[in-house]
């Protein structure tokens, strides 16, 4: 199948690169996909670049046409370590962040779940059609509220949680 390919990829994972419509930003490539497109009119080739900025991690998918290669991989690491201050073996600062805000959100995901969970034990669930609509409604209300405003303090998204946990309850009874 590689045969089949006309075009070869420019960059490989690990270079550094530069985007055209992103001139002052550093790249490492992630991965590339390459693919060909087949219709009554004929073939296309295309190969875009899954890449990730050196400083803010931020990911980003690029087309070959658009990028420089600016570092090979083999010599990606050095490059990084002597510019930016990134070493490979310790986590940057930015990388620590990341991790952090992952965690407390987890965390706090997980203590709503628990709390959701312990509302809807302590609870009794009629079992009647009226019942679903309404929690059915509630659901769709504040997924409603959380693509109009935002749930920075995620009351909605624990809300979701109790309403479906609820719902769970009176769908699934006594099994």
């Amino acid at each position: 199948m590689a045969d089949k390919f006309k075009r070869r990829n420019k960059a490989n994972i690990g270079d550094i690169v530069i985007d055209a419509n992103h001139p002052a930003r550093e790249f490492q490539v992630d991965g590339y996909s390459h693919e060909i497109y087949t219709d009554a009119d004929g073939e296309y080739e295309e190969i875009t670049y899954d890449v990730y900025d050196v400083e803010t991690c931020e990911f980003l998918i690029a087309f070959e046409e658009d990028l420089t290669v600016v570092v090979k991989a083999e010599m990606a690491d050095d490059y990084l370590r002597s510019k930016y201050g990134i070493n490979a073996s310790k986590p940057s600062d930015i990388e620590r962040k990341i991790v952090d805000d992952i965690m407390k959100e987890f965390t706090a995901k997980e203590k709503a779940l628990r709390e959701a969970k312990a509302i809807v034990n302590k609870a009794e669930v009629s079992r009647d059609i009226n019942d679903v609509d309404t929690l059915l409604d509630e659901i769709n209300d504040y997924k409603t509220l959380i693509k109009m405003f935002g749930d920075e303090d995620k009351k909605y998204e624990l809300a979701i949680c109790e309403a479906k946990a609820k719902l769970k309850e009176l769908t699934e009874g006594g099994r």
